[in-house]
């Protein structure tokens, strides 16, 4: 079996920021800020956060939540789980001008 990648994982924010950014997403040095800020105005975030939410990541950062902030999420009722991830997510986003 061939495995193929999402076409929406070549449109994300992080597939363009350049090298060595896999630790910012799996939070090594425990600085997850660089891959939040990333996240937060990234055009497929809630796609990636749908996968990652649809297929039990349990790890990284995805659409600019970590594993706990997802399952947490999860837990809330759908109404009150986007504002759950907005809450998370405004901070981390570029002032808009």
């Amino acid at each position: 079996m061939i495995y193929e990648r999402p076409t929406w994982q070549a449109d994300g924010a992080c597939a363009t920021s350049g090298d060595n950014m896999h630790h910012n997403f799996f939070d090594i040095d425990g600085n997850s800020i660089i891959a939040r800020k990333l996240c937060a105005d990234c055009r497929v975030r809630e796609t990636r956060l749908d996968y990652a939410l649809s297929t039990n990541q349990s790890a990284g950062i995805w659409g600019g939540l970590d594993a706990n902030e997802r399952l947490k999420a999860k837990r809330k009722k759908k109404v009150l789980q986007k504002r759950y991830i907005e809450d998370i997510i405004s901070p981390h986003r570029k002032a808009k001008k």
